[in-house]
């Protein structure tokens, strides 16, 4: 397993001058458990970095790096905040469906051009309000 986020974490602590203990406890989570996300043994939630970032002072951002650990983290907040997303998507989605760009066009019809504009706009309200959401559970 890849242990470049372990490697991360632990970097920041030392850096920090922080004890494995001291980390574990302050963040809620079980010494072993720190030891082993530090040696790769074990990937944590979302939930859990959310938890080290707060202790070490520092965003979330500071666990990414440049190679596939950036894909982790994203892919534990997405499924950490599942629903949430759900919620967002279908809200997004009854919102273009009553919208009156969609009255404008035949959707039998509709050429590349008209496709392309409406999931634009559809990718930029999704990231509007993702951006928002993040920023609220961030805080």
């Amino acid at each position: 397993m890849d242990n470049n986020l372990g490697n991360i974490i632990k970097d920041i602590r030392t850096k920090k001058k922080m004890s494995q203990r001291y980390l574990a406890d302050r963040a809620g989570i079980s010494y072993s458990y720190l030891c082993n996300v530090e040696n790769g043994k074990h990937k944590p939630s979302y939930e859990v970095l959310f938890k080290l970032s707060k202790v070490l002072d520092v965003t979330i951002s500071a666990f990414e790096s440049n190679d596939s650990d950036n894909n982790y983290l994203i892919k534990e907040l997405i499924k950490s905040h599942a629903q949430e997303l759900v919620d967002i998507t279908s809200t997004v989605i009854d919102h273009v469906n009553n919208s009156y760009v969609l009255d404008k066009y035949d959707l039998s019809t509709l050429d590349g051009d008209a496709v392309r504009d409406i999931h634009g706009l559809i990718v930029d309200v999704v990231k509007n309000r993702l951006n928002k959401y993040c920023k609220k559970i961030g805080e």
